[in-house]
């Protein structure tokens, strides 16, 4: 991680799916995510439901052009600013309502073997598409 911090010269961006407001382990994530300085939490979806994930979002702090409504907008979105998010982290519950599906399919993600889904449903939803986690957002 050292290497990367050193070539990019600043923490690499982050968007986190899961653990919104009152969810105690997404502080937790999003804390351990910027404690040594690699990462900077820069949004995220925060709920299954959009309207609860956008008003969340904004409630913990993040800009309300980055609390999105579905993995499928973030997606979107993030890979048409110039400053996007560069990963994305899954931390949500495998019994979660949250559509993996469509986002993962939209965005072309490429799978790799060295990331590890946290969670049941984003485990099923990478290993469903032949592998175990997510490389990148560029298509």
């Amino acid at each position: 991680m050292n290497e990367l911090r050193t070539r990019f010269g600043r923490p690499l961006r982050l968007a986190i799916v899961g653990g919104g407001p009152g969810a105690w382990i997404g502080e937790m994530h999003r804390t351990a995510a910027e404690l040594d300085g690699h990462w900077r939490v820069v949004g995220g979806v925060f709920s299954s439901d959009a309207g609860r994930s956008r008003t969340g979002g904004v409630a913990m702090g993040f800009d309300a052009a980055r609390s999105y409504g579905d993995l499928a907008e973030l997606l979107d979105r993030e890979k048409q600013r110039p400053d996007g998010a560069e990963a994305v982290a899954i931390g949500v519950h495998g019994t979660n309502e949250v559509d993996l599906g469509g986002g993962l399919e939209q965005a072309r993600m490429v799978p790799a073997d060295h990331a590890q889904p946290e969670h049941g449903a984003a485990q099923r939803s990478c290993r469903d598409r032949g592998g175990h986690g997510l490389r990148r957002l560029s298509a």
